[in-house]
């Protein structure tokens, strides 16, 4: 009987992106204090992202910018949320220590989870029980009793 993570490469993949995102919040922080402002990091890192996509497109198969245009109105959607999402994420980091904002943000696991049920039909019930476990394991690192403020940081 072999591993989960043997048989599904998605398993390895996210335990790679767990580690590359292990140090990115940190960096995040640091690209936020060190830039002249919160928005030419945003800029340069949202810039970075298109310009790589784009060229990738380019090289592997430029006819998927055709597709574009059968969802744009969707992908702009999305992408409108998720920069969203990243803003106020930086704004946070700029504000709190990092591991607060880390742990607060796990708490998408159980809104990931439910709108994976309801859209994709995806069965998560026996998942349940890890997802709330982490979700302790969240509200444990922000609510220590006797921990040094919520809001201790290097802010400008």
């Amino acid at each position: 009987m072999s591993a989960a993570w043997q048989q599904e490469p998605g398993t390895v993949l996210i335990i790679g992106v767990a580690i590359i995102w292990s140090v990115t919040a940190s960096l995040d922080k640091l690209g936020v204090i060190t830039a002249p402002s919160i928005w030419v990091y945003f800029a340069v890192q949202r810039l970075a992202i298109g310009v790589a996509s784009l060229a990738y497109i380019l090289a592997i198969s430029p006819r998927l910018l055709l597709l574009l245009r059968d969802h744009f109105w969707v992908l702009l959607a999305v992408s409108a949320m998720e920069l969203a999402a990243v803003v106020f994420f930086l704004l946070a980091v700029q504000h709190l220590l990092v591991s607060y904002v880390v742990a607060i943000k796990r708490c998408n696991v159980l809104f990931s989870t439910l709108l994976g049920a309801l859209i994709f039909r995806e069965s998560v019930r026996s998942r349940l029980p890890y997802i709330f476990l982490m979700l302790l394991g969240m509200m444990l690192i922000v609510l220590e009793p006797g921990a040094h403020s919520f809001v201790q940081s290097h802010t400008r």
